[in-house]
């Protein structure tokens, strides 16, 4: 089939601006889970440092509340300029570009904001990710990285790639990936300082199994009887929840059963993006070219690695792209990764 693409180079275009994808509100839903047990895990662990505390003042009864509030905001600051180099280079592992590299991707991604009607000025800021993979992301409030590898491309191809990772930045993908991880990270901690603890527990009691038996018998039921507490209190968790809301319960479980599929839904969008910048056959052709080197193995993949996939497979994208292109491709200031 001859597919008639529209590559004409967009002249003028329509300021793009920020906004919310309506597959960031079924991720924001998704990880309302992880927020409700960040919060419970904080509001415990201010209470248990409160209560060594003697003669503590009456106003100390709120601060488990405060201190939940206080973390819950702390995940919003992440997207502050200010916090986006810290970010990036402290918790993501990018590094500014050199010299070389700045100049490589400039005309490239100027030509991206350019295309988006956006100015040389825009806070975006690149980064580079020092691996030889050919990979590109978005992240925070401005952050878009590219791999070391991913530099062998130039002009348009790179720009494809660029525009791609803008596109998650217009349709606003990154605000849930990176509140996800922050409403995480107490529930992360704990569980690395569990089992930071259980291998110490178990390797205790292996060395006393040598010396006594009955004696490292009954440790491992103590173990055993901690963890049988905690499964029944995460039990006892849910019944109060379907018994409170059960509606709640249903529409937050839907949400995250359908995450990953919202994830590969985004990708898809800001392919979209790209392609209505001008981008759409350079990008067939990075994809393409990725396909010879062997990423498309979805084919090889059991149905749970599907189903958990963060990307569709190239070939799905390249027909999307395909279609986009065949019926009017060519960017004309609509909304459309």
């Amino acid at each position: 089939m001859n597919i008639n693409y529209n590559s004409d180079t967009p002249a003028s275009v329509k300021r793009r601006r920020r906004g919310i994808d309506w597959t960031v509100l079924v991720q924001l839903l998704a990880m309302v889970p992880s927020l409700l047990v960040g919060l419970g895990i904080v509001v415990l662990l201010t209470s248990l440092l409160l209560g060594y505390i003697p003669n503590r003042p009456a106003w100390t009864q709120w601060a488990p509340l405060g201190a939940a509030g206080l973390w819950f905001l702390l995940g919003f600051l992440w997207f502050a300029p200010f916090m986006q180099s810290f970010l990036a280079q402290s918790f993501l592992l990018l590094r500014p570009p050199v010299q070389a590299e700045l100049r490589h991707m400039e005309y490239s991604w100027h030509e991206v904001l350019r295309r988006a009607g956006l100015d040389n000025r825009a806070k975006f800021r690149l980064w580079i990710q020092d691996t030889n993979e050919l990979n590109a992301s978005a992240a925070g409030g401005s952050i878009v990285s590219v791999t070391r590898g991913a530099l062998r491309y130039s002009g348009d191809h790179l720009g494809a790639v660029l525009a791609h990772e803008l596109g998650h930045h217009l349709n606003g993908h990154t605000y849930p990936g990176l509140l996800a991880w922050w409403f995480s990270r107490p529930l992360y901690w704990l569980r690395r300082l569990v089992r930071l603890a259980l291998r110490i527990a178990l390797a205790i009691l292996r060395f006393i199994s040598y010396l006594n038996a009955l004696v490292a018998l009954v440790g491992y039921l103590f173990v055993g009887t901690a963890y049988l507490t905690i499964l029944i209190g995460l039990v006892r968790g849910i019944v109060w929840a379907w018994e409170t809301s059960w509606i709640a319960v249903v529409v937050l479980a839907l949400a995250f059963a359908l995450a990953p599929v919202m994830n590969r839904q985004a990708e898809y969008r800001a392919d979209r993006i790209a392609v209505q910048l001008g981008y759409g056959p350079a990008l067939v052709d990075v994809f393409r070219e990725w396909q010879n080197f062997g990423f498309e193995d979805h084919g090889r993949r059991g149905l749970r690695a599907l189903y958990l996939a963060s990307h569709p497979p190239l070939h799905a994208r390249i027909r999307r792209i395909e279609n986009q292109l065949t019926h009017g491709g060519r960017y004309n200031g609509g909304t459309g990764k």
